[in-house]
């Protein structure tokens, strides 16, 4: 069998002819049937087909060919479609008297038929992109982009932005007409416009890379937007008030919110609602607020509020616009208020109808001023949503005008009085303390609480002396208010009135019991109310020298007894001006009770010694009471003038002048037993007595001035001048605003008195004690005079500087600076100066604590000084230096320095504590104590307790001498404690005790001296602790008075 061979030759590469033709025959077979798709006749095309001949002409490398005939074929359609059906379709603009239900429908009409021609191409350009689908992927090696993407930027270029036809101004325009029409009132459909919008929003703008939408249509929009909402913004403020024009604003608002939502891009909605807010509220900010404000239509804040919290400034504009009402609000009822008080006649001092026509102003412009801020604190609540910007500027505005009206204090702590005062008509103590605790807001306001301080304390005052008060529980709870808002300074002088009232009532019970185990008989039940001068606020210093009943004095003289057993070294005065009294008095229909004051119980028990037609003159009342002559014409007009007539007058009227007679009103009547004639009612003060409260508080701001610039300057040391005004404006202003001119002036005497100094010109070098360390200070101000004492650690050597006057600095760049350890006065500050010097003056010497005893014009320094018995003097120390510097330590005085030696260490238990620890040292503590036990002589017997001072001085004193004095020594007591062993692992706990003789006599403290001295040493520290007894009056006292017997003794004297 045989075989023949085959060979397969390769097929044959067709030629550039055939390949042309190969290309051609495929194009129009797909140009056809896009074309096709397009007439919408794509049954009759088969997509396998179609599919195979884009894959043979995209690898046989007809791939950019393909995609640019498919361009041109899909190019070709969008142009006909353009002059075809888009074209014919514009809306007709050229008549103008077109209704504008026409006008919506042609523009309706026009977006549809762009609608349809944008679905029915990009559903033809979806089977498109199918059948090109491998064309598609092939596309990226050509960077080209996809057919579908091409199609849609051939729709942008031939339909929307056609050069042909103005076919962008058409769309454009009819989508602005549809809106414009739908702002108008009529009914669009949006569904057109929708669908436009989408179709913008899908095609791009090749440079930028925005959507047509943005570029084409949105700013287009915008612009005209703003220019109907100018034309709005006019028609509405002028058609319509405040509350109905923001009514309009929401309307649009929403209306413009649901539009982007419907019809346009999510991106427009920031944009239109920026343009409504700008045209509509920021525009009319002022304006609105002005209107509404003007119209008290305050129930629209809330929408107000919303509104303007849209724009960057409304909030700000209308913070400052309600803020600026209430201002005026509140001048308001300051001018009414002052105007009432000016048209008010003068109540008479004497008048008993309970509250003035000054409290009762007062009152109401509180009531007043308490419904403004509770308004405005509603419209805080419900319309700003608590803003802390809207609270602050508030608080700012009630506090301006109510510190405008200069009785603001005085009228809020009358309002407070009022609410706190028994029988207050209508209101329950719940009721009260709901009304107080809104009084503490107005309270919170006021700049000068210590003007409200000082009336509260008056009225307080009034109160409690006359029990006026609806409850204890109110009173103390008020006080637990004002304590939370500013402390425990600001009431603590009030604290302590309610202390004296507690005090009173526990003491009288006291003297009730004293009476009946006494069996002293009186003819009068006295209850007295004691006060300390420093808590209250009237003078009780001083009182008037009144001529009291006889029965009065006796019982005031046996209070006095009773009070002096009890309480040694006090003062009683007797403030009759401020107490009452309660008598019963016979009138010719029968008896009543008549509660009035002091004062008045002495007028009317004058008339018990008269005859019933007889009368007493002004002057003969005058002289059997003493009472002053203002306190007795009050007096007299409320017991002659006022609604109970219990005396008669020979003339009418309500003032009371010398000359006047007055007789018993034998035939008074009422229908009350018991009758208030003094009524101590709370009064707007006069303008006399307003100054006088002034000048009072202006005192004590100096006071509070004066420490609040030593505070600062002890802790700054040096501050320029208008800082240091700052910071003491700063520190004060939670009690009241201090004036920068009393500030100035108090800087000035605390220079004068040399708790300040002004700093150091150029190079000078200032020093200043500050305990035992030098504090230096450069500066380069202008200094006046002062004088400078410096010395430095472990030298005997002073220096003295003085500085010359080389001009005075302006106040305003003064620099002052202070020193540390001053406290109470600068003496202390000398004191502690010179105690160093002391100290190191005797360094060499076992010295005690220098004592100071300062007077007007002296100064007398007393220490002991324990020195080696071969010490002969201290004529051997040149005692020049240290008297130099203790003279120009107090310039003003003589300085009289008693230096006192005593022989030995136990004379004096500081230099015994010193002896002890330092030779401690050297032996051990056993050996010295045995030591030292056996060289203290005591007293054997003691001397007798009870022998007189007196007597013991006069008969000792003339036979002892400085080395006799150990005789008086009657026990010595130690006490070491700290590490007591030379070892350096013992403990650092250990106590020893040792004492000598008796401690019996101590019934006086005098009789004990004691002391005490820590030393180091390389082991650890030894504490020890002396007493020393005497059976004299003390072992200082006794060499302090020998040292006055003996003036040989002393060493110096300067």
């Amino acid at each position: 069998m045989s075989f023949r061979k085959f060979t397969i030759k390769p097929p044959k590469r067709p030629s550039n002819v055939d390949r042309e033709q190969e290309f051609q025959e495929g194009f129009q077979l797909l140009s056809r049937a896009i074309k096709e798709i397009f007439r919408k006749n794509s049954k009759t095309l088969s997509y396998e087909e179609l599919y195979r001949t884009t894959f043979n002409l995209t690898i046989h490398g007809f791939g950019q060919e393909l995609y640019h005939g498919v361009k041109d074929v899909i190019g070709e359609y969008l142009e006909g479609i353009a002059e075809g059906i888009i074209v014919p379709a514009f809306v007709n603009t050229s008549a103008a008297g077109e209704s504008a239900g026409s006008g919506a429908d042609s523009g309706a009409s026009f977006l549809k038929t762009i609608k349809s021609v944008w679905d029915d191409f990009t559903t033809a350009m979806g089977m498109i992109e199918t059948v090109l689908y491998y064309l598609d992927e092939k596309l990226l090696r050509y960077k080209l982009p996809r057919v579908f993407h091409m199609g849609r930027d051939l729709f942008r270029d031939k339909i929307v932005r056609s050069e042909k036809y103005t076919i962008q101004s058409q769309l454009i325009s009819a989508m602005l007409n549809q809106i414009q029409l739908e702002r108008q009132g009529d009914l669009i459909d949006r569904s057109a416009i929708k669908s436009a919008v989408t179709m913008l929003a899908e095609l791009t703008d090749p440079p930028s890379g925005e959507t047509v939408y943005v570029i084409d249509f949105e700013k287009s929009f915008l612009e005209k937007s703003n220019v109907f909402y100018q034309l709005e913004s006019q028609k509405l403020t002028t058609a319509y008030d405040a509350s109905e024009f923001m009514r309009k604003v929401e309307k649009r608002l929403e209306e413009e919110y649901e539009r982007t939502t419907h019809c346009l891009s999510s991106i427009t909605e920031p944009k239109i609602r920026k343009v409504v807010e700008t045209q509509l509220i920021a525009n009319n900010v002022a304006t609105v607020i002005e209107n509404m404000l003007n119209a008290n239509k305050y129930g629209d804040l809330s929408r107000m509020y919303s509104l303007f919290s849209r724009v960057p400034a409304g909030l700000n504009e209308m913070k400052m616009a309600i803020s600026k009402d209430i201002l005026q609000l509140g001048e308001q009822i300051n001018k009414n208020i002052n105007a009432d008080l000016a048209s008010t006649p003068a109540k008479p001092k004497g008048a008993d109808k309970g509250v003035s026509g000054g409290t009762q102003t007062a009152i109401r412009w509180v009531e007043e001023v308490l419904t403004l801020q509770e308004k405005f604190d509603k419209i805080l609540d419900t319309a700003a949503n608590k803003d802390k910007a809207f609270q602050t500027a508030f608080n700012e505005a009630f506090e301006e005008f109510i510190n405008e009206n200069p009785k603001s204090a005085e009228f809020i702590s009358l309002f407070i009085d009022e609410n706190l005062k028994k029988g207050l008509k209508g209101k329950s103590e719940d009721e009260v303390d709901d009304v107080l605790a809104k009084t503490i807001t107005l309270f919170r306001f006021l700049r000068d609480k210590d003007v409200f301080e000082r009336y509260y304390k008056q009225h307080l005052a009034k109160r409690l002396l006359f029990n006026r008060s609806v409850s204890d529980d109110a009173e103390r709870g008020m006080l637990a208010k004002l304590k939370r808002e500013c402390g425990y300074q600001f009431t603590n002088k009030l604290e302590g009135m309610f202390n004296d009232i507690r005090l009173s009532s526990e003491m009288n019970g006291i003297f009730k019991e004293y009476l009946e185990k006494t069996a002293l008989k009186s003819s009068m039940d006295l209850s007295v109310t004691v006060l300390t001068s420093t808590f209250w606020p009237m003078n009780l210093s001083s009182s008037p020298k009144c001529s009291m009943p006889q029965s009065t004095l006796r019982a005031c003289q046996s209070f006095e007894h009773f009070y002096y057993a009890r309480h040694s070294g006090r003062r009683l005065t007797w403030q009759l001006q401020m107490g009452t009294a309660d008598i019963r008095a016979q009138f010719d229909k029968g008896k009543h009770m008549l509660n009035v004051s002091t004062y008045a119980m002495m007028v009317l028990l004058l008339f018990n010694d008269v005859e019933d037609k007889d009368c007493l003159t002004f002057e003969d009342i005058q002289a059997m009471t003493n009472i002053p002559d203002q306190d007795l014409k009050r007096t007299l007009q409320s017991l002659a003038c006022g609604k109970y007539r219990v005396l008669g007058r020979d003339v009418k009227g309500k003032d009371v002048n010398p000359g006047d007679k007055f007789y018993f009103n034998k035939g008074f009547t009422s229908n009350m037993a018991r009758i208030k004639i003094q009524t101590v009612a709370s009064k707007v003060e006069s303008e006399g007595e307003r100054k006088y409260t002034e000048s009072k508080v202006d005192e004590e701001r100096k006071h509070q001035i004066e420490a609040a610039i030593v505070r600062i300057m002890k802790d700054r040391r040096l501050m320029e001048h208008n800082l240091l005004i700052a910071e003491v404006t700063k520190q004060l202003s939670s009690r009241f605003m201090p004036n920068p001119i009393m500030v100035k002036k108090r800087i000035e005497a605390l220079i004068d008195r040399e708790y300040l100094e002004r700093s150091a010109e150029d190079s000078l070098t200032l020093k200043k004690f500050r305990g035992s360390e030098i504090v230096t200070c450069q500066t380069k101000w202008n200094v006046a005079l002062v004088v400078l004492v410096t010395f430095t650690q472990r030298t005997m050597s002073k220096s003295i500087t003085a500085l010359s006057l080389k001009g005075k600095k302006a106040w305003n760049t003064s620099i002052y600076s202070f020193s540390r350890n001053v406290r109470n006065n600068l003496l202390w500050e000398k004191d502690g100066a010179a105690k160093e010097a002391l100290k190191h003056y005797f360094q060499h010497h076992l010295t005690s604590t220098p004592a100071f005893l300062h007077s007007p014009s002296r100064i007398t320094i007393q220490m002991y000084y324990y020195a080696d018995p071969n010490f002969s003097n201290l004529a051997d120390y040149k005692l020049e230096p240290l008297e130099k510097l203790l003279t120009s330590l107090y310039p003003n005085k003589h300085v009289d320095m008693r230096l006192i030696r005593v022989h030995y260490p136990y004379m004096n238990a500081e230099i015994l504590a010193q002896y002890l620890t330092i030779n401690a040292n050297r032996s051990s503590w056993s050996i010295l104590t045995r030591k030292f036990m056996k060289g203290v002589p005591m007293v054997k017997p003691p001397l007798p307790h009870d022998m007189p001072f007196a007597v013991q001085w006069n008969s000792l004193l003339p036979h002892v001498n400085n080395g006799q004095l150990t005789s008086a020594i009657q026990g010595v007591k130690y006490q070491v404690s700290g590490r007591l062993g030379r070892r350096k692992g013992a403990s650092r706990t250990q106590v020893m005790r040792k004492s000598l003789g008796t401690f019996q006599f101590t019934s006086h403290k005098s009789l004990v001296d004691a002391g005490r001295h820590t030393f180091a040493n390389k082991n650890g520290s030894i504490t020890v602790k002396v007493w020393i007894a005497s059976a004299l009056f003390g072992v200082n006292a006794l060499a302090k008075n020998a040292a006055k017997a003996k003036p040989a003794q002393i060493a110096s004297k300067m």
